[in-house]
């Protein structure tokens, strides 16, 4: 079996084809650049114990589930955790995030230093 990958956008992407496979009738095409052959699965993850301990699964179809999770990797997170965020998404949701104050300040430098 095949581990999935989560994408920057929060997808899960499984390599191989999707039709014929059992609980997969909702699963599209993936069309991200460098992620030909993978299709996605789902929105639903399972987090890291170290980022999330209180909940077994997270739905990024949902956006307050998706933006305290984003929170939660930026507070809680490696930085390989961090690296499978999209960024332009944590930008974007930067000023609505409940970080800690000296947190939400590193990424507002970040941001203004790449712009």
């Amino acid at each position: 079996m095949v581990e999935p990958r989560l994408l920057a956008t929060g997808r899960i992407c499984r390599t191989g084809p999707a039709r014929g496979m059992p609980g997969l009738a909702a699963s599209q095409p993936l069309l991200e650049a460098g992620h030909a052959g993978c299709y996605i699965e789902s929105m639903k993850i399972k987090p890291k114990r170290y980022i999330v301990w209180s909940k077994e699964e997270i739905d990024l179809d949902d956006p307050w589930q998706r933006k305290w999770y984003i929170e939660q990797v930026l507070t809680h997170g490696r930085s390989e955790d961090i690296r499978e965020l999209d960024l332009a998404e944590v930008r974007r949701l930067l000023q609505e995030l409940n970080l800690p104050k000296e947190l939400c300040r590193l990424w507002e430098r970040y941001f203004e230093t790449h712009p």
